[in-house]
């Protein structure tokens, strides 16, 4: 978000790659690690308020679906600039609510300035901005540098509403 000056990013929900401990070099292998794929490129574009809320129920849809057969993919993407509520055994189209961008609520009629990688989002809008295609390991190499310490933050963007941790099973919203 830094380095492309956009409201949200979207960004696939990878699980692999060396830890980097706290105090510890990130290399250029780290970096290559978590985002060296074969359709590295970060697009920004534009996106109305309402295609947003419409996009993250359709994932949730993707991911949560009460039919296996209906479940393509297997993660949430990992979001920045925004927060939002998910109730997962939800109806299709009720699952994600209080959605807030910049601490304020998702204006359905907005136009905002989006930023993704690892997918197709950039099709689902409008005036791509070509200039700015860069590979994903570059921006994170030159944000980096530029900032010489990264400071993780663990507060979540996602709050879960109806399960208390993340094994969510059927007719269960409790993990024991």
């Amino acid at each position: 978000m830094d380095e492309m000056k956009c409201d949200i990013s979207f960004t696939p929900g990878y699980r692999w790659g060396t830890t980097v401990l706290a105090g510890g070099n990130i290399l250029m292998d780290n970096v290559y690690e978590m985002c060296g794929i074969t359709y590295p490129n970060v697009y920004t574009f534009e996106l109305k308020g309402e295609r947003i809320a419409s996009l993250l129920e359709d994932i949730a849809d993707n991911v949560f679906n009460a039919n296996p057969l209906y479940q393509q993919g297997g993660d949430m993407s990992r979001l920045g600039g925004m927060t939002y509520d998910i109730t997962v055994a939800a109806a299709t189209g009720k699952r994600i609510t209080n959605i807030k961008v910049g601490g304020k609520a998702l204006d359905p009629n907005r136009i905002y300035s989006v930023s993704s990688w690892g997918g197709n989002l950039q099709n689902a809008g409008d005036n791509l901005q070509e200039d700015k295609i860069r590979a994903v390991y570059d921006i994170t190499r030159d944000y980096i540098k530029r900032k010489g310490v990264v400071d993780v933050s663990n507060e979540s963007n996602v709050t879960l509403l109806d399960y208390d941790c993340g094994c969510p099973q059927k007719g269960r919203t409790t993990c024991s």
